[in-house]
């Protein structure tokens, strides 16, 4: 996101989700620097991926820490400055494998579905969030990304549905 810092309708910070100092920190430079916050893009995730039996609980804890908490953490950071203002949007390696060896590719094709080689990257997506945001009267609701549409189809199919389909679209 390098390119953006150039551009004067953004304020690029590198900060930690998972830490309340870093969020805290970071909040009060963009209220400094710009005296608001109109758009809070909720973008931080990271991946975690295996049987559930087997993943360190480090690895789980990690995940939670930065996909959900970190969200929470930028949310209840941000919004009071919008809800004082009555302005604002919020949007919000796999490892060894003993018990389930015999089910790792299938695992892995259900993991990495929702994240083909081809995905949109991160900074196109915020760019186009961050658009329809702007606009004058923004959609309560969208859609971006390559593949958006069929993996809110795909998230709502039972699971041997899924599988079936991940099978034929990953050979």
């Amino acid at each position: 996101m390098a390119d953006l810092e150039n551009d004067s309708r953004f304020f690029v910070q590198e900060f930690d989700v998972v830490s309340d100092e870093s969020v805290e920190n970071v909040v009060a430079n963009v209220i400094e620097n710009f005296g608001r916050i109109d758009i809070l893009v909720n973008n931080a995730g990271v991946l975690c991926i295996g049987p559930l039996a087997e993943l360190p609980l480090s690895a789980i804890q990690n995940a939670f820490d930065v996909n959900v908490f970190g969200a929470m953490r930028m949310i209840q950071a941000v919004v009071p400055h919008m809800a004082a203002r009555k302005k604002g949007k919020k949007h919000s390696r796999m490892p060894e494998l003993k018990l389930y060896k015999p089910f790792e590719n299938i695992i892995k094709e259900r993991a990495y579905f929702k994240e083909p080689p081809n995905a949109t990257p991160t900074e196109i997506f915020a760019r186009k969030t961050v658009a329809v945001l702007f606009k004058d009267k923004p959609p309560t609701w969208f859609s971006s990304g390559k593949y958006s549409t069929l993996v809110e189809i795909y998230s709502c199919m039972p699971n041997f549905v899924k599988d079936f389909l991940a099978r034929r679209m990953m050979k």
